[in-house]
């Protein structure tokens, strides 16, 4: 399973994996996991919110297939484009 969060908006987008940290803010987020659950840790608010109609720290999450391991092994899976496309994914 990958954690993705978009700090940007959907027009503009910036997206992360997860864990992030940042090096100016020194907002961290992390995921950790159990069965049916994500939970996101923050040393901040990191809530999605709206700002003038337009969303800000949207959460992704890729589940991905067992069997896909060796078949994409050039997909570099912190970057959100390439498991996109890897996957077949949209938005």
């Amino acid at each position: 399973m990958k954690v993705f969060v978009n700090l940007g908006s959907l027009a503009k987008p910036f997206v992360a994996p997860l864990p992030y940290f940042d090096v100016y803010s020194g907002v961290s987020l992390s995921p950790t996991f159990s069965v049916q659950n994500i939970y996101i840790y923050a040393d901040t608010d990191a809530s999605t919110v709206i700002q003038n109609n337009v969303k800000y720290l949207q959460y992704r999450y890729v589940l991905i297939p067992g069997g896909v391991g060796g078949v994409m092994k050039h997909t570099n899976w912190n970057d959100y484009n390439q498991v996109k496309v890897a996957l077949g994914l949209t938005n």
